[in-house]
Protein backbone atom coordinates (compact mmCIF):
# COMPACT_ATOMS: atom_id res chain seq x y z
CA UNK A 1 0.00 0.00 0.00
CA UNK A 2 2.80 2.41 0.87
CA UNK A 3 4.76 1.55 -2.29
CA UNK A 4 1.72 2.19 -4.49
CA UNK A 5 1.25 5.59 -2.91
CA UNK A 6 4.89 6.44 -3.64
CA UNK A 7 4.50 5.53 -7.32
CA UNK A 8 1.39 7.72 -7.67
CA UNK A 9 3.15 10.63 -5.98
CA UNK A 10 5.99 10.46 -8.50
CA UNK A 11 3.51 10.38 -11.37
CA UNK A 12 1.65 13.39 -9.98
CA UNK A 13 4.92 15.29 -9.60
CA UNK A 14 5.98 14.41 -13.13
CA UNK A 15 2.58 15.42 -14.47
CA UNK A 16 2.75 18.75 -12.63
CA UNK A 17 6.18 19.42 -14.05
CA UNK A 18 4.95 18.57 -17.52
CA UNK A 19 2.00 20.94 -17.11
CA UNK A 20 4.31 23.69 -15.87
CA UNK A 21 6.60 23.12 -18.85
CA UNK A 22 3.64 23.26 -21.22
CA UNK A 23 2.38 26.47 -19.58
CA UNK A 24 5.86 28.02 -19.83
CA UNK A 25 6.06 26.97 -23.48
CA UNK A 26 2.64 28.53 -24.15
CA UNK A 27 3.65 31.80 -22.50
CA UNK A 28 6.98 32.06 -24.30
CA UNK A 29 5.46 31.09 -27.65
CA UNK A 30 2.93 33.91 -27.24
CA UNK A 31 5.72 36.47 -26.98
CA UNK A 32 6.86 38.66 -29.88
CA UNK A 33 10.35 38.44 -28.38
CA UNK A 34 12.66 35.56 -29.29
CA UNK A 35 13.61 33.77 -26.03
CA UNK A 36 16.22 31.10 -25.43
CA UNK A 37 17.16 29.21 -22.26
CA UNK A 38 20.73 27.92 -22.22
CA UNK A 39 22.85 25.82 -19.90
CA UNK A 40 26.43 26.94 -19.46
CA UNK A 41 29.09 24.62 -20.90
CA UNK A 42 32.41 24.88 -19.07
CA UNK A 43 35.90 23.55 -19.66
CA UNK A 44 36.18 20.61 -17.23
CA UNK A 45 39.76 21.53 -16.36
CA UNK A 46 39.67 25.32 -16.05
CA UNK A 47 35.98 25.94 -15.44
CA UNK A 48 35.97 28.64 -18.11
CA UNK A 49 32.82 29.14 -20.19
CA UNK A 50 33.33 27.57 -23.62
CA UNK A 51 29.78 27.37 -24.99
CA UNK A 52 26.04 27.65 -24.30
CA UNK A 53 23.68 24.72 -24.82
CA UNK A 54 20.12 25.27 -26.02
CA UNK A 55 17.62 23.91 -23.48
CA UNK A 56 14.45 25.73 -24.51
CA UNK A 57 13.46 28.08 -27.34
CA UNK A 58 10.14 29.69 -28.22
CA UNK A 59 8.54 29.92 -31.65
CA UNK A 60 9.87 33.44 -32.26
CA UNK A 61 13.42 32.15 -31.65
CA UNK A 62 12.79 29.42 -34.23
CA UNK A 63 11.71 32.06 -36.76
CA UNK A 64 14.68 34.26 -35.96
CA UNK A 65 17.25 31.48 -36.36
CA UNK A 66 15.46 29.68 -39.19
CA UNK A 67 15.79 26.41 -37.25
CA UNK A 68 13.31 24.22 -35.36
CA UNK A 69 13.49 23.56 -31.63
CA UNK A 70 14.45 19.95 -32.45
CA UNK A 71 17.49 21.24 -34.33
CA UNK A 72 18.46 23.61 -31.54
CA UNK A 73 17.67 21.97 -28.19
CA UNK A 74 20.52 19.77 -27.01
CA UNK A 75 23.05 21.38 -29.32
CA UNK A 76 25.41 24.20 -28.44
CA UNK A 77 25.40 27.72 -29.85
CA UNK A 78 28.87 27.47 -31.40
CA UNK A 79 27.98 24.15 -33.01
CA UNK A 80 24.87 25.57 -34.68
CA UNK A 81 26.39 28.99 -35.45
CA UNK A 82 30.17 28.55 -35.59
CA UNK A 83 30.58 31.92 -37.28
CA UNK A 84 29.75 33.90 -34.14
CA UNK A 85 32.68 32.40 -32.24
CA UNK A 86 35.00 34.99 -33.74
CA UNK A 87 32.61 37.90 -33.25
CA UNK A 88 32.05 40.37 -30.47
CA UNK A 89 28.58 38.90 -29.98
CA UNK A 90 29.92 35.66 -28.54
CA UNK A 91 32.34 37.53 -26.30
CA UNK A 92 29.39 39.41 -24.76
CA UNK A 93 27.46 36.16 -24.17
CA UNK A 94 30.57 34.57 -22.69
CA UNK A 95 31.13 37.52 -20.34
CA UNK A 96 27.49 37.32 -19.19
CA UNK A 97 27.85 33.60 -18.43
CA UNK A 98 31.22 34.15 -16.75
CA UNK A 99 30.41 37.21 -14.60
CA UNK A 100 26.63 37.21 -14.24
CA UNK A 101 26.48 40.92 -15.12
CA UNK A 102 23.14 41.53 -16.95
CA UNK A 103 23.45 42.24 -20.65
CA UNK A 104 21.57 44.75 -22.80
CA UNK A 105 22.55 46.16 -26.19
CA UNK A 106 21.43 46.61 -29.80
CA UNK A 107 22.84 44.28 -32.43
CA UNK A 108 22.93 44.66 -36.21
CA UNK A 109 22.52 41.08 -37.44
CA UNK A 110 23.79 40.48 -40.99
CA UNK A 111 24.06 36.76 -41.77
CA UNK A 112 23.18 34.56 -44.74
CA UNK A 113 20.91 37.12 -46.41
CA UNK A 114 19.43 38.49 -43.17
CA UNK A 115 19.78 42.20 -42.37
CA UNK A 116 18.07 42.77 -39.04
CA UNK A 117 18.36 44.82 -35.86
CA UNK A 118 17.70 43.31 -32.43
CA UNK A 119 17.60 44.59 -28.89
CA UNK A 120 19.33 41.86 -26.90
CA UNK A 121 18.92 41.30 -23.16
CA UNK A 122 20.48 38.57 -21.07
CA UNK A 123 20.58 37.37 -17.46
CA UNK A 124 22.31 34.49 -15.65
CA UNK A 125 20.79 32.39 -12.88
CA UNK A 126 23.20 29.84 -11.52
CA UNK A 127 24.36 27.70 -14.43
CA UNK A 128 21.56 28.93 -16.68
CA UNK A 129 21.44 31.86 -19.08
CA UNK A 130 18.33 33.46 -20.60
CA UNK A 131 18.70 35.56 -23.75
CA UNK A 132 15.90 37.55 -25.38
CA UNK A 133 15.95 39.16 -28.82
CA UNK A 134 13.39 41.83 -29.76
CA UNK A 135 13.20 42.65 -33.47
CA UNK A 136 13.57 46.44 -33.78
CA UNK A 137 14.41 46.47 -37.49
CA UNK A 138 11.52 48.73 -38.55
CA UNK A 139 12.14 51.07 -35.62
CA UNK A 140 15.84 51.24 -36.50
CA UNK A 141 15.09 51.88 -40.17
CA UNK A 142 12.79 54.74 -39.17
CA UNK A 143 15.47 56.10 -36.82
CA UNK A 144 18.11 55.93 -39.56
CA UNK A 145 15.74 57.63 -42.01
CA UNK A 146 15.10 60.33 -39.42
CA UNK A 147 18.84 60.83 -38.93
CA UNK A 148 19.29 61.09 -42.71
CA UNK A 149 16.48 63.63 -42.94
CA UNK A 150 17.99 65.53 -40.03
CA UNK A 151 21.33 65.67 -41.83
CA UNK A 152 19.52 66.91 -44.95
CA UNK A 153 17.81 69.55 -42.83
CA UNK A 154 21.13 70.65 -41.36
CA UNK A 155 22.55 70.99 -44.87
CA UNK A 156 19.49 72.99 -45.91
CA UNK A 157 19.94 75.25 -42.91
CA UNK A 158 23.57 75.77 -43.84
CA UNK A 159 22.46 76.70 -47.37
CA UNK A 160 19.96 79.16 -45.90
CA UNK A 161 22.67 80.69 -43.75
CA UNK A 162 24.86 81.08 -46.83
CA UNK A 163 21.94 82.72 -48.62
CA UNK A 164 21.44 85.05 -45.65
CA UNK A 165 25.07 86.09 -45.88
CA UNK A 166 24.78 86.73 -49.63
CA UNK A 167 21.52 88.63 -49.15
CA UNK A 168 22.96 90.85 -46.44
CA UNK A 169 26.18 91.65 -48.29
CA UNK A 170 26.42 90.85 -52.00
CA UNK A 171 22.82 91.75 -52.93
CA UNK A 172 22.55 94.88 -50.82
CA UNK A 173 25.75 96.44 -52.15
CA UNK A 174 24.57 96.96 -55.78
CA UNK A 175 21.27 98.36 -54.49
CA UNK A 176 23.15 100.90 -52.38
CA UNK A 177 25.14 101.91 -55.46
CA UNK A 178 21.94 102.31 -57.52
CA UNK A 179 20.47 104.62 -54.88
CA UNK A 180 23.76 106.48 -54.40
CA UNK A 181 24.31 107.08 -58.13
CA UNK A 182 20.66 108.09 -58.41
CA UNK A 183 21.19 110.76 -55.77
CA UNK A 184 24.26 112.03 -57.66
CA UNK A 185 22.34 112.15 -60.95
CA UNK A 186 19.46 114.09 -59.36
CA UNK A 187 21.80 116.52 -57.62
CA UNK A 188 24.10 117.25 -60.54
CA UNK A 189 22.12 116.56 -63.71
CA UNK A 190 18.46 117.21 -62.86
CA UNK A 191 18.23 120.00 -65.48
CA UNK A 192 19.63 117.80 -68.23
CA UNK A 193 17.44 114.85 -67.26
CA UNK A 194 14.19 116.79 -67.47
CA UNK A 195 11.32 114.28 -67.43
CA UNK A 196 13.91 111.56 -66.79
CA UNK A 197 13.98 112.61 -63.15
CA UNK A 198 10.62 110.90 -62.68
CA UNK A 199 12.02 107.62 -64.03
CA UNK A 200 15.07 108.03 -61.86
CA UNK A 201 12.93 108.46 -58.76
CA UNK A 202 10.90 105.39 -59.68
CA UNK A 203 14.13 103.43 -60.08
CA UNK A 204 15.31 104.54 -56.66
CA UNK A 205 11.96 103.71 -55.09
CA UNK A 206 12.10 100.22 -56.64
CA UNK A 207 15.65 99.77 -55.33
CA UNK A 208 14.51 100.85 -51.85
CA UNK A 209 11.63 98.33 -51.94
CA UNK A 210 14.05 95.64 -53.08
CA UNK A 211 16.37 96.48 -50.19
CA UNK A 212 13.50 96.15 -47.70
CA UNK A 213 12.42 92.87 -49.30
CA UNK A 214 15.94 91.46 -49.00
CA UNK A 215 16.09 92.47 -45.34
CA UNK A 216 12.73 90.76 -44.71
CA UNK A 217 13.92 87.63 -46.52
CA UNK A 218 17.06 87.71 -44.43
CA UNK A 219 15.01 87.90 -41.22
CA UNK A 220 12.75 85.06 -42.38
CA UNK A 221 15.68 82.82 -43.36
CA UNK A 222 17.28 83.40 -39.96
CA UNK A 223 14.06 82.24 -38.31
CA UNK A 224 14.14 79.09 -40.45
CA UNK A 225 17.59 78.25 -39.09
CA UNK A 226 16.41 78.85 -35.51
CA UNK A 227 18.19 77.05 -32.68
CA UNK A 228 16.95 77.12 -29.12
CA UNK A 229 18.54 80.08 -27.33
CA UNK A 230 15.98 80.45 -24.61
CA UNK A 231 16.05 82.85 -21.68
CA UNK A 232 13.45 84.46 -19.45
CA UNK A 233 11.82 87.23 -21.48
CA UNK A 234 9.34 89.75 -20.10
CA UNK A 235 6.72 90.31 -22.79
CA UNK A 236 5.72 93.54 -21.04
CA UNK A 237 9.26 94.83 -21.56
CA UNK A 238 9.29 93.66 -25.19
CA UNK A 239 5.98 95.37 -25.99
CA UNK A 240 7.06 98.57 -24.21
CA UNK A 241 10.23 98.66 -26.32
CA UNK A 242 8.24 98.09 -29.53
CA UNK A 243 5.83 100.90 -28.62
CA UNK A 244 8.81 103.17 -28.05
CA UNK A 245 10.24 102.23 -31.47
CA UNK A 246 6.88 103.00 -33.10
CA UNK A 247 6.57 106.37 -31.36
CA UNK A 248 6.66 108.39 -34.60
CA UNK A 249 3.84 106.37 -36.19
CA UNK A 250 1.85 106.56 -32.96
CA UNK A 251 2.17 110.35 -32.89
CA UNK A 252 1.29 110.69 -36.58
CA UNK A 253 -1.88 108.62 -36.21
CA UNK A 254 -2.63 109.81 -32.63
CA UNK A 255 -3.05 106.13 -31.75
CA UNK A 256 -4.01 104.93 -28.28
CA UNK A 257 -2.36 101.70 -27.13
CA UNK A 258 -3.39 99.97 -23.91
CA UNK A 259 -1.52 96.95 -22.54
CA UNK A 260 -2.25 94.59 -19.68
CA UNK A 261 0.50 93.09 -17.55
CA UNK A 262 2.03 90.44 -19.80
CA UNK A 263 3.77 87.23 -18.68
CA UNK A 264 7.43 86.35 -18.64
CA UNK A 265 8.20 83.35 -20.84
CA UNK A 266 11.19 81.32 -21.99
CA UNK A 267 12.07 82.60 -25.42
CA UNK A 268 14.30 84.46 -27.84
CA UNK A 269 13.92 88.17 -27.10
CA UNK A 270 14.89 89.41 -30.58
CA UNK A 271 12.39 87.09 -32.26
CA UNK A 272 9.60 88.05 -29.88
CA UNK A 273 10.35 91.71 -30.59
CA UNK A 274 9.92 90.99 -34.33
CA UNK A 275 6.59 89.33 -33.57
CA UNK A 276 5.11 92.27 -31.67
CA UNK A 277 6.77 94.83 -33.95
CA UNK A 278 4.99 93.35 -36.97
CA UNK A 279 1.61 92.99 -35.26
CA UNK A 280 1.56 96.46 -33.70
CA UNK A 281 2.90 98.20 -36.81
CA UNK A 282 0.20 96.44 -38.86
CA UNK A 283 -2.45 97.64 -36.41
CA UNK A 284 -1.18 101.19 -36.92
CA UNK A 285 -0.81 100.85 -40.68
CA UNK A 286 -4.27 99.42 -41.39
CA UNK A 287 -6.26 102.01 -39.44
CA UNK A 288 -9.46 103.59 -40.72
CA UNK A 289 -9.16 107.05 -42.28
CA UNK A 290 -10.09 109.86 -39.90
CA UNK A 291 -10.50 107.41 -37.00
CA UNK A 292 -8.12 107.38 -34.04
CA UNK A 293 -6.48 103.94 -33.89
CA UNK A 294 -7.21 102.09 -30.66
CA UNK A 295 -5.05 99.04 -29.94
CA UNK A 296 -5.35 96.79 -26.90
CA UNK A 297 -2.89 94.08 -25.82
CA UNK A 298 -4.19 91.56 -23.27
CA UNK A 299 -3.04 88.27 -21.77
CA UNK A 300 -4.78 85.26 -20.27
CA UNK A 301 -3.57 81.86 -19.06
CA UNK A 302 -5.72 79.00 -20.37
CA UNK A 303 -5.69 75.21 -20.11
CA UNK A 304 -4.70 73.12 -23.12
CA UNK A 305 -8.25 71.76 -23.20
CA UNK A 306 -9.52 75.29 -23.91
CA UNK A 307 -7.42 75.81 -27.04
CA UNK A 308 -9.48 76.58 -30.16
CA UNK A 309 -9.63 73.57 -32.52
CA UNK A 310 -7.78 75.49 -35.23
CA UNK A 311 -4.76 76.06 -32.99
CA UNK A 312 -2.00 73.47 -33.43
CA UNK A 313 0.87 74.37 -31.06
CA UNK A 314 4.33 73.17 -32.05
CA UNK A 315 4.89 72.03 -28.46
CA UNK A 316 2.42 70.39 -26.08
CA UNK A 317 1.87 72.00 -22.70
CA UNK A 318 -0.80 71.64 -20.03
CA UNK A 319 -1.39 75.41 -20.19
CA UNK A 320 -0.80 78.29 -22.61
CA UNK A 321 -0.64 82.07 -22.52
CA UNK A 322 -3.10 83.65 -24.93
CA UNK A 323 -1.86 87.09 -25.99
CA UNK A 324 -4.48 89.15 -27.83
CA UNK A 325 -3.78 92.22 -29.95
CA UNK A 326 -7.03 93.90 -30.97
CA UNK A 327 -7.54 97.02 -33.07
CA UNK A 328 -10.37 99.07 -34.57
CA UNK A 329 -8.85 99.21 -38.05
CA UNK A 330 -10.11 98.26 -41.50
CA UNK A 331 -10.13 94.52 -40.73
CA UNK A 332 -10.15 91.79 -43.37
CA UNK A 333 -12.34 88.97 -44.68
CA UNK A 334 -11.70 85.75 -42.72
CA UNK A 335 -11.83 83.71 -45.92
CA UNK A 336 -8.26 84.96 -46.42
CA UNK A 337 -7.11 83.87 -42.94
CA UNK A 338 -4.72 81.14 -44.12
CA UNK A 339 -3.40 83.36 -46.88
CA UNK A 340 -2.30 86.22 -44.64
CA UNK A 341 0.27 84.04 -42.83
CA UNK A 342 1.95 83.00 -46.09
CA UNK A 343 5.05 84.84 -47.28
CA UNK A 344 4.51 87.54 -49.96
CA UNK A 345 0.71 87.31 -49.72
CA UNK A 346 -0.99 90.70 -49.68
CA UNK A 347 -4.67 91.61 -49.37
CA UNK A 348 -4.02 95.18 -50.55
CA UNK A 349 -2.00 96.73 -53.35
CA UNK A 350 1.36 98.35 -52.66
CA UNK A 351 -0.08 101.71 -53.67
CA UNK A 352 -2.63 101.41 -50.84
CA UNK A 353 -0.33 100.12 -48.09
CA UNK A 354 3.45 99.73 -48.11
CA UNK A 355 5.12 96.46 -47.18
CA UNK A 356 6.56 93.24 -48.56
CA UNK A 357 3.85 90.83 -47.38
CA UNK A 358 6.22 88.79 -45.23
CA UNK A 359 5.54 90.28 -41.78
CA UNK A 360 2.78 87.87 -40.71
CA UNK A 361 4.74 84.90 -42.06
CA UNK A 362 7.52 85.97 -39.69
CA UNK A 363 4.97 86.20 -36.85
CA UNK A 364 3.80 82.64 -37.47
CA UNK A 365 7.37 81.36 -37.65
CA UNK A 366 8.26 83.04 -34.34
CA UNK A 367 5.16 81.60 -32.65
CA UNK A 368 6.01 78.11 -33.95
CA UNK A 369 9.66 78.48 -32.91
CA UNK A 370 8.43 79.12 -29.37
CA UNK A 371 6.21 76.03 -29.34
CA UNK A 372 3.01 77.99 -29.97
CA UNK A 373 0.71 79.12 -32.74
CA UNK A 374 -1.09 82.21 -34.01
CA UNK A 375 -4.49 82.96 -35.51
CA UNK A 376 -6.73 85.94 -36.19
CA UNK A 377 -10.38 87.01 -36.22
CA UNK A 378 -11.82 89.86 -38.26
CA UNK A 379 -14.58 91.28 -40.42
CA UNK A 380 -14.13 94.03 -43.00
CA UNK A 381 -14.50 97.43 -41.36
CA UNK A 382 -14.67 95.98 -37.84
CA UNK A 383 -11.03 95.77 -36.84
CA UNK A 384 -8.93 92.65 -36.29
CA UNK A 385 -7.83 90.52 -33.35
CA UNK A 386 -4.65 88.48 -33.48
CA UNK A 387 -4.20 85.73 -30.89
CA UNK A 388 -0.80 84.27 -30.04
CA UNK A 389 -0.65 81.05 -28.00
CA UNK A 390 2.62 80.34 -26.18
CA UNK A 391 3.25 77.37 -23.84
CA UNK A 392 3.59 78.01 -20.13
CA UNK A 393 7.03 76.77 -19.06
Amino acid sequence: MVGAMQDISQQVTALARQQQAEQLKFVTDSSFTAIGLYSIVRDPLTGDVIDLRYELVNQMAERMTGKTSEELVGNTMLTIFPGIGLSGVWLQYKELAQTGIPLRYQNHYVYEGYDLWYEVQGIRNGEWVVLSFLDITELKKTQLQFETLNQDLLRSNENLQQFAYIASHDLQEPLRKIQSFGDILKSNFSDELGKGVDYLERMQAAAARMSILIKDLLNYSRLSTYHDKLAAVSLSTVVARVIDDLDLSIQETKAIIETDALPTILGDESQLQQLFQNLLSNALKFHKPNVTPFIRVTSQKIAATDLPPTIKPAQWSSAYYRIRISDNGIGFDEQYLNRIFQAFQRLHTRSQYAGTGIGLAICEKVAKNHGGDITAFSHPGEGATFEIYLPVA
